[in-house]
């Protein structure tokens, strides 16, 4: 479980846990795999994002890889993730992203189904469960 949602890893998949993400292990059956916890002080960051890098690239099909609304959904997500704490407006995403609103928007909706809007509710969301629980724990 991962920030408060069950996540099922299948067989030679990898799954990467953020600082300040709450998760724990759900073991329904019997399971044979690794975990495991770096200390991120140890790993040179440019070392971790080119490992990360080529796993997210295997992965990914030769079409989707590089079209441009899969390329504006991976910019919008990290976007997000490093302004979700001082950016609430899905123009000022778009802005940023030197898109309009409604591309932006439609970009998003095709790729995952769901808005804009939506995404950014689903991040202050989960951030509010995190300073909750860590708040709770700390107590």
């Amino acid at each position: 479980m991962v920030d408060f949602q069950n996540i099922t890893i299948a067989a030679r998949e990898l799954y990467y846990i953020l600082p300040y993400q709450v998760h724990y292990r759900i073991i329904t059956n019997s399971v044979e795999g690794w975990f495991l916890a770096i200390d991120t002080s140890l790993v040179p960051v440019q070392s971790f994002l080119a490992m990360a890098a080529s796993t997210y690239d295997a992965v990914q099909s030769g079409e989707n890889k590089h079209s441009r609304s899969a390329e504006l959904v991976r910019k919008f997500r990290k976007l997000l993730a490093a302004n979700i704490h001082t950016i609430k407006k899905p123009s000022v995403y778009a802005s940023k992203l030197n898109v309009s609103t409604g591309y932006l928007n439609e970009a998003i909706k095709k790729a995952t189904g769901s808005s804009v809007s939506y995404w950014i509710q689903q991040e202050v969301f989960i951030e509010a469960k995190r300073l909750l629980y860590h708040n709770d724990a700390a107590a």
